[in-house]
């Protein structure tokens, strides 16, 4: 018995008549008869009792019936499910995130919702190193991180390039609204990330490259903490700007950094090697369009967040 066999008994079933249900079926009478009789004695039951031109379901074919009509339901379901996911209509979208990420994923993800309502998302946060690394084990199929990435097991896609600011929770009392690394080498710094990895390489870099050594007081990776850190005076930090657009930095105030060369870039990994569902190229493909074109830097006013 197949899922065709099941459509023909339904047909009957529900029609009441091999004429109707033939009809409704768009073929020859002969045939489907001879279908049910196959089903007949293939389960060695009878399904129907014959009254004049009208079939009556029996007790095993009224059991039959209510099987059939949830089989077939399934079996549509699945036909419908496996399309969609081919077309990326449907399916699990698995984004991996870094601390820094950049403000505009949100509105990436609401505005792919709105086009692929069926897709699920499993959003899954970590430095790059982690992000890139599980990337390659095909446990992610996009990354959302900062570059520099050392591997050539995944594709890049740079998004947007912005400079460092300076961040503190005390107004510089000056008309100056840029600063330098110099002037605030004896503050104390919060790193805000790990020995290490990428922002901390970046910094202390620029640190040493400029013969300057900065009075680093501690490091911390949970941006929330830092910014919390910050406003109670814990020490100071310099920090990618979209942080200051993404997470609650009011209390404090934001400056410019002189030290140009000192800037972050986002984007987007994916492998290399793995097969890429539907879905993830769908995503892919409306992030390049939204960053076509679009201005690689930006930069904000010097003002209190």
């Amino acid at each position: 018995m197949d899922i065709k066999q099941l459509r023909y008994f339904v047909a009957i079933a529900e029609e009441k008549q091999i004429t109707r249900a033939a009809k409704r079926l768009h073929m020859a009478q002969p045939p489907l008869s001879q279908q049910l009789k196959r089903m007949e004695d293939e389960l060695e039951v009878v399904l129907f009792n014959r009254k004049g031109n009208t079939l009556e379901l029996t007790q095993a074919g009224a059991s039959l019936y209510q099987k059939a009509v949830d089989i077939i339901r399934v079996f549509e379901e699945m036909i419908t499910e496996t399309k969609e996911m081919v077309e990326g209509l449907s399916g699990n979208l698995r984004i991996g995130v870094n601390t820094f990420s950049d403000y505009q994923l949100a509105g990436y993800l609401n505005d792919f919702h709105q086009k692929y309502p069926n897709v699920y998302y499993t959003v899954y946060q970590g430095n790059s190193v982690e992000l890139t690394k599980m990337i390659k084990e095909g446990l992610l199929d996009i990354g959302y991180v900062i570059f520099p990435i050392e591997s050539h097991e995944v594709n890049i896609l740079p998004i947007k390039t912005e400079p460092f600011v300076y961040l503190t929770n005390e107004k510089i009392e000056s008309s100056e609204t840029i600063v330098s690394l110099k002037s605030i080498s004896k503050k104390p710094l919060i790193l805000p990330s790990n020995e290490g990895l990428g922002i901390y390489k970046m910094i202390v870099s620029e640190f040493s490259r400029l013969h300057i050594k900065p009075l680093v007081k501690s490091e911390c990776s949970d941006i929330k903490l830092l910014l919390q850190l910050v406003k109670q005076g814990f020490g100071v930090t310099v920090v990618p700007e979209s942080v200051v657009k993404t997470y609650d930095t009011h209390q404090l105030y934001s400056y410019q950094l002189q030290e140009k060369d000192l800037t972050s870039t986002v984007g987007v990994i994916w492998s290399k090697e793995r097969y890429l569902a539907k879905t993830v190229e769908n995503f892919l493909s409306m992030i390049k369009q939204r960053t076509a074109g679009s201005p690689v830097t930006e930069s904000s006013d010097n003002n209190q967040y």
